[in-house]
């Protein structure tokens, strides 16, 4: 304003030709001792300082103002920088009361949400502890795809044996109990026998232990067919690519590819060829922000892989997470 002073009668003057409300009490003197209630809402200016600067409005009345008796009260006076330094704080955390106002508000620039992938599996795990503790790591994260990934431990490991008749019924079980319809089954991939009977010489089937999981597998096949449910036969596809073999290319650990007499988990080429079974079904029913939950033992668990028991490294749950998120 070229230097001149801002005296209050031209800020009254102002705010009238701006058709601004203006409360009553504004210019009034005070009263001789007015009670705590009765002081107006804005005091009075009483004048401008030396340096041509109204004098800040003392604002009383608290619970009038704002919530929670929030108020702003300045009684000496300050000088331009001070006034500007409060009123910018106060701008800046009135951006961040609205901001928390409106959580929602997504940014045009923000990327898309992704989708998220949870490893719950646990190693030795058969159906029956997998139905135990169904509610806890499938139900309650109310997943929109669900996988479920059982077979080696019921068939194949002498302290977690279960009947192939109890088998389909736990299978069934946690497929009635699933809060999702959109369910994968994954038939157990081909073993190496001969390590597997050196593991477990008390198996009731350790001179044939392939054929007796084969019965598991028929099980889960006839299960997803009953059921109209996605089905991944990881066994076919892993003898389509050589099979459990002693070889060095086998996608089952052998001590050729891990210094390991294995034969029943996958190397981290055979969890990224089951990632890419399980990728390749899901890809078209995906939505962007949807959760989905890898439910099984050791093999879902990544047992001897970077990132066991996580959705990170080379377990399938990470690398199913990688190819459902490529891009996004």
């Amino acid at each position: 304003m070229n230097g001149d002073k801002i005296s209050g009668s031209r800020v009254l003057r102002c705010c009238r030709s701006e058709n601004v409300s203006i409360p009553k009490s504004f210019g009034e003197p005070r009263s001789s001792s007015p009670s705590r209630r009765s002081r107006p809402l804005v005091d009075r200016t009483d004048g401008d300082d030396e340096r041509g600067v109204p004098r800040l409005f003392e604002l009383e009345q608290r619970d009038r103002i704002l919530p929670k008796r929030l108020t702003y009260v300045r009684k000496n006076r300050m000088n331009k920088s001070s006034w500007r330094t409060h009123a910018f704080s106060f701008c800046s955390a009135l951006v961040i009361v609205l901001n928390c106002a409106a959580p929602n508000t997504v940014s045009a620039d923000e990327p898309p949400r992704t989708v998220r992938v949870l490893n719950k599996g646990v190693g030795g795990n058969n159906t029956h502890a997998g139905l135990a503790r169904f509610a806890k790591d499938v139900v309650a994260h109310k997943p929109d795809h669900l996988i479920l990934y059982f077979g080696i431990n019921d068939a194949c490991n002498s302290r977690r044996l279960i009947p192939p008749d109890q088998f389909r019924k736990n299978l069934q079980a946690m497929i009635d109990r699933s809060p999702t319809r959109s369910i994968v089954l994954v038939t157990p991939n081909p073993v190496i026998p001969e390590y597997l009977a050196q593991r477990h010489p008390a198996h009731p089937h350790k001179d044939d232990l392939q054929a007796n999981l084969d019965r598991y597998e028929r099980v889960i096949r006839e299960t997803a067919k009953q059921n109209q449910l996605l089905l991944v036969d990881l066994h076919k596809l892993v003898n389509r690519h050589g099979g459990a073999t002693l070889d060095k290319p086998s996608l089952v650990r052998n001590t050729a590819n891990s210094n390991s007499r294995d034969g029943v988990h996958l190397t981290p080429r055979g969890y990224q060829f089951l990632a890419r079974q399980i990728a390749a079904l899901l890809k078209d029913r995906i939505q962007p922000g949807q959760t989905i939950v890898c439910l099984g033992d050791s093999l879902t668990y990544g047992a001897h892989v970077q990132g066991a028991g996580t959705a990170t490294g080379q377990t399938y749950p990470a690398r199913l997470a990688e190819l459902l998120n490529a891009g996004k």
